[in-house]
């Protein structure tokens, strides 16, 4: 029994000997990589948490929309767009339109972009700016800043306005959603058919009234001849929409062929081609025609 144990005390001994002798292998630190060693560009703290913000608003697109409404109930203005980003109060949109509604009147306004303001409801539009309204008048701006609430509209850019055949340009204007009228402010170019009127502005349409008043250096040119002024009114055939006559006012002067003919005021037939001038009127030149024809004076 003495021997046994003897020797398996022995076998223990040299299993430990053996053991202890074998070089087991050392666990190496982690080595970590940095971003240039990984091939993975370094971005700062800042830049990565607005990469991650961008990526976040591209895969998540807002609908957006709102409606007010008057003191009866009725509603006034709605907005709907893609809202890609909301910043406190200000809603920075994609695709915008939005709607004005007036007694028996509507008028639509679309950009591809904008911002609306939720403190005082207003909107900017930027980047083929269309403004349309139910009886067929057509804006077409850079840009433009609407009030909902009030309904003005501005922009101090290059504007284009059509209606039925009558063309209108200009720089800058002025305008609301709750009347007819829509004022340019600057360099100002009107044509209907072979009527052409250019002035310095502003020029005020007013299309409930079919009328529009020119102001500074105010010139008219057709086939017939040519029309300077101060003041320039126009007033037009509320069927036909087409000008029917002018008056003139202010160093005014007119020219038909040879015949030219000065005064402070002219009411000028646009159908005949016939004008009655006031005011101190001087005939400088005329032609071998009866000058009759083309001038009453008084």
């Amino acid at each position: 029994m003495n021997k046994k144990l003897i020797f398996i005390a022995i076998v223990i001994l040299i299993a430990a000997y053996f053991y202890a002798d074998v070089k087991m292998p050392k666990e190496e630190p982690e080595t970590k990589v940095g971003p240039e060693e990984s091939g993975i560009p370094q971005i700062s703290e800042d830049i990565q948490e607005t990469v991650m913000t961008e990526l976040d608003e591209e895969q998540k697109i807002l609908s957006f929309d709102m409606t007010g409404y008057t003191d009866d109930g009725r509603k006034k203005w709605d907005i709907q767009g893609e809202s890609a980003n909301i910043v406190s109060d200000i809603a920075i949109l994609d695709n915008i339109k939005a709607n004005a509604y007036s007694e028996n009147r509507t008028v639509t306004l679309q950009a591809n972009s904008g911002k609306y303001n939720k403190k005082d409801n207003s909107v900017r539009l930027e980047d083929n700016v269309i403004v349309t309204t139910s009886d067929g008048v057509n804006l077409r701006a850079e840009w433009l800043e609407w009030d909902s609430e009030t309904g003005n509209i501005k922009t101090d850019s290059f504007v284009e306005v059509t209606k039925d055949d009558l063309y209108a340009s200009g720089r800058g204007a002025l305008a609301n959603t709750k009347d007819k009228e829509i004022q340019l402010e600057e360099d100002v170019k009107v044509k209907q058919g072979e009527i052409t009127i250019n002035c310095r502005g502003p020029l005020i349409i007013d299309y409930g009234k079919n009328e529009a008043s020119f102001y500074n250096r105010v010139k008219v040119t057709e086939p017939r001849g040519e029309l300077k002024a101060d003041r320039l009114d126009i007033f037009f055939n509320p069927e036909s929409r087409e000008m029917e006559s002018i008056v003139a006012e202010g160093n005014v002067e007119l020219k038909q062929d040879a015949n030219v003919a000065k005064g402070q005021r002219i009411i000028y037939t646009i159908a005949t081609g016939k004008a009655i001038l006031t005011g101190n009127p001087e005939i400088l030149i005329y032609s071998k025609k009866d000058i009759k024809d083309a001038f009453i004076g008084d």
